[in-house]
């Protein structure tokens, strides 16, 4: 599964959610896709959020310039060489301003250790890693309320045996 495009959007609320999937030995591409309004579980946020200090490394902005910023979106395009690169896309409110900022960051690829120039920073590259890790769990139906009747708490361990009791809900 690659995935293409993973965006949040909690003023609608909507997560956007673009994967590919190669079937005949790569001769044939599979696009898929999710646009739910079911809101994500923090995690998904924080790993949004956990590129805000690397933009402002990457654009020379000091550290505190990110307060108000909000990412919204990150787009992944797979190279040939297997290499991935990514552009993301942040809002900044402004004071004196009905609309946000909209900064989009140069498209970055991952280095293969052996290239020169300017590529995506490894820590840059673990938060990607991070950011599909909580796309795949959201795809997987993980969202901001989903785990209460899965269990592994007291609090859902303790609803779901009063909704067995009560026969509303099948016994584990």
């Amino acid at each position: 599964m690659k995935f293409t495009k993973i965006k949040y959007n909690p003023k609608e609320p909507k997560v956007t959610i673009r994967w590919e999937e190669s079937r005949k030995g790569g001769a044939e591409t599979l696009r898929h896709g999710i646009d739910s309004k079911d809101r994500p579980e923090p995690a998904f946020i924080d790993a949004l959020e956990a590129f805000i200090p690397e933009v402002c490394r990457l654009l020379d902005l000091p550290a505190d310039y990110g307060k108000g910023m909000a990412v919204r979106g990150v787009s992944i395009n797979h190279e040939e060489d297997l290499r991935r690169g990514l552009v993301i896309t942040l809002l900044k409110g402004l004071l004196d301003a009905n609309a946000p900022l909209i900064i989009n960051t140069p498209h970055l690829r991952e280095s293969d250790g052996e290239d020169s120039g300017v590529f995506a920073s490894a820590a840059m590259i673990k938060r990607l890693d991070n950011l599909e890790r909580m796309a795949q769990r959201y795809i997987d139906g993980h969202r901001e309320q989903s785990d209460l009747f899965l269990g592994g708490s007291d609090l859902a361990d303790e609803v779901a045996g009063a909704l067995s009791d009560a026969g509303v809900l099948e016994p584990a």
